[in-house]
């Protein structure tokens, strides 16, 4: 026999399919964690700048897409309410469904050179958002604003005049005003607003017009909310950004410079007002000239502690291909030794079986070539013989079946051919075909089938070799027992098989190794009465085919009771044999 065959042979390289693999593994952990800190060292300003650049990127996107763009639906939506006369009465207002929380003032510019202010007159938590007219601000701001918007609507006159393009079709049309200006950013007296040139055709024809004679809305705009922004508008912002963790990778906030306070933070890192002084401060942008990006002053600490993560990320990878290599080797030594177990195994079955074949076999010869010689005159006795022959011809024959269902069990090419039967008959016939051995060896046989039992889905051959098996094992392992029982009824839905007998029992940590193929249990008297370890392996497996399952309850000494439920067919018929 040839002791390398093809199993072996896989058993032997697969391993190697696990340990190249490991060990290239191991070698680029080791190459990847050279020079990781000092990579980082190196990247830690350039990802400094990336995040300042995120930042900014999304306050500007944010404050088109949530802000401006809406605004400035809304303004063109009430075109028509805002062409009101020039000046407008003293009780004008304007009724808006959003509540505009962003929104401090609202301002229109008319033809008449003057700026009309509106401030909100109900509950911002309200339905909808009235805003009645105001006084100006601060003469500086209205001044400097209404400055602003003559240049500005000087501009899209010439650009309407030239090209015939309206503002509303020029991308985002609106302009920015921070006051003061950059020279004095700590005067608490600030304003932040933003404006669109509604009608550069109706400001050029104001343009030759008497001032007198002018009317209609040119311009619009309104002033930032500080509350909105410092308690919403950069909080979420930062939230949205550590969604994203290619844009955000460590904490950082926005401080408000005029009131030194952080506006919005982030993982709940403490910026207090008196922590402000730690972090390191970088410029927003100039539509928001007030505000800093503050940075942790330890923040090449923070970039080390995520290269030194990194670098226990990879030693980790480094252990677990160790791990693969070590479980690979210990996995192939396992394999090996369980195939030299199993073909030790197949050897003593093969032994075994012989024995088993030659009993039957024996006994065959010796009955024929007793009646063949003519020794036996009786002819009750010469029935007898014959009947003895028969009965070893059936056990040889559920011997081979064995081996052969074993066979197509392996090859997985075991079928088994369903077909209504009569559960009733499945197990008498199965226990009367037994009634020669089990009274032959001096027991009796105790068969209680409940009546009435309906037919099940069934492989009736199958079955009875199932039983058959059960049955032959209780009689080898009965001992002293001198009692076999068999029985038949339904319990909840289910077809319920019992095999029962008063023998040397099983030990509880053996009782699911029984059905493993060619497994017997570790003890002189099961050695004593031969086997081949299959009969309980074509059990479990024929059990397995009809969706069924089976259970052994035993105690050493006293016996075994080992139990098949099978599922019942809705709306079988009863049979009609009764016991």
């Amino acid at each position: 026999m040839d002791l390398i065959t093809p199993r072996r042979k896989f058993l032997i390289t697969a391993p190697l399919a696990l340990l190249l693999p490991a060990g290239l593994l191991t070698y680029l952990g080791l190459v990847m964690v050279q020079g990781v800190e000092s990579r980082y060292e190196m990247n830690a300003q350039s990802a400094v700048n990336t995040i300042i650049t995120s930042v900014r990127n999304r306050t500007n996107l944010r404050l088109e897409q949530k802000i401006l763009t809406p605004f400035k639906s809304i303004i063109q939506d009430q075109l028509e309410r805002l062409s009101l006369p020039i000046p407008p009465p003293k009780d004008a207002a304007m009724q808006f469904n959003e509540k505009l929380l962003y929104v401090s003032m609202i301002f229109i510019y008319g033809g008449d050179g003057v700026l009309y202010f509106f401030e909100r007159s109900d509950n911002p938590a309200g339905a909808g958002s009235r805003w009645t007219q105001s006084e100006p601000p601060q003469s500086t701001f209205t001044a400097r604003l209404k400055s602003e918007i003559d240049t500005e609507i000087e501009k899209s006159i010439e650009v309407f005049k030239d090209y015939g393009i309206p503002p509303s079709e020029e991308g985002n049309p609106f302009h920015p005003l921070a006051y003061p200006a950059d020279l004095y950013p700590r005067d608490i007296q600030r304003e932040l607003a933003f404006f669109m040139i509604l009608n550069p055709q109706r400001a050029a024809s104001n343009a030759s017009m008497d001032s007198n004679q002018s009317s209609g809305v040119l311009a619009a705009g309104f002033t930032f909310n500080f509350d909105y922004l410092n308690q919403t508008f950069f909080n979420d912002i930062l939230k949205e950004l550590w969604d994203y963790p290619s844009e955000l990778q460590y904490p950082i906030t926005i401080v408000d410079k005029v009131t030194q306070e952080p506006v919005g933070s982030i993982n709940n890192t403490d910026f207090s007002k008196e922590n402000v002084s730690k972090y390191i401060p970088r410029s927003f942008s100039d539509d928001f000239p007030w505000y800093r990006i503050h940075f942790s002053s330890y923040i090449e600490d923070n970039i080390m502690g995520v290269a030194r993560y990194e670098k226990t990320i990879y030693y980790c990878l480094i252990a677990t291909a160790n791990l693969i290599m070590i479980a690979g080797v210990i996995g192939a030594l396992r394999n090996i030794l369980k195939e030299l177990s199993l073909s030790d195994m197949r050897s003593n079955f093969v032994a075994r079986v012989s024995h088993e074949l030659r009993t039957p076999l024996g006994l065959i010869r010796l009955y024929a070539e007793t009646l063949e010689m003519g020794r036996i005159r009786d002819s009750q006795k010469q029935s007898e013989y014959l009947h003895s022959i028969t009965k070893e011809s059936e056990r040889l024959t559920h011997l081979i079946n064995n081996i052969l269902d074993f066979s197509q069990i392996e090859l997985s090419k075991k079928d088994y051919a369903i077909k209504e039967a009569s559960l009733e008959d499945v197990v008498f016939e199965s226990a009367d075909g037994m009634r020669y051995h089990i009274e032959r060896h001096g027991m009796n046989l105790r068969l209680e089938i409940e009546p009435d039992l309906p037919d099940i889905p069934c492989d009736p051959e199958a079955l009875r070799q199932a039983i058959y098996n059960l049955i032959f094992n209780a009689i080898k392992y009965s001992g002293e027992g001198k009692e076999i029982a068999v029985s038949a009824r339904r319990i909840d839905g289910e077809a319920v098989i019992e095999v029962a007998d008063r023998g040397i029992g099983i030990a509880r940590d053996q009782q699911k190794k029984i059905f493993q193929e060619f497994y017997r249990v570790n003890d002189p008297r099961v050695r004593e009465t031969g086997g081949s370890g299959l009969g309980l392996a074509v059990v479990k497996h024929i059990v397995e085919g009809h969706k069924g399952r089976i259970e052994v309850r035993s105690e050493p000494g006293k016996g075994s009771v080992f139990t098949i439920y099978l599922p019942l067919k809705r709306g079988g018929t009863a049979s009609k044999r009764k016991p």
